[in-house]
């Protein structure tokens, strides 16, 4: 009875015992986040956990986890709205 019990747990924490919807929602948010951020699901909870920037496929190159970088601030520069400030801009 023991085994049963053992054998259950490891098949229900492994992910096999899943149902397969379960499973294909899974691959479904991991492969939307890996294509709009480049990590994981996985990778942002490593993340958050750790408080550093972590991505398990760059065992491949270096370091899985990196200190988070600081973004910089974007500043974007929108053209006057008047076609007098327009025509008082320089143009070359």
């Amino acid at each position: 009875m023991r085994s049963l019990i053992l054998a259950a747990a490891a098949i229900s924490l492994s992910g096999c015992g899943l149902p397969p919807a379960v499973t294909y929602a899974s691959y479904a948010a991991d492969v939307f986040s890996y294509l709009t951020t480049g990590k994981s699901v996985t990778d942002h909870g490593i993340s958050m956990v750790l408080e550093k920037d972590c991505a398990l496929l760059r065992v491949l190159d270096g370091p899985i986890c990196i200190e988070e970088v600081e973004e910089e601030e974007i500043v974007v520069h929108r053209p006057p709205r008047n076609l007098e400030a327009l025509a008082a801009l320089p143009f070359p």
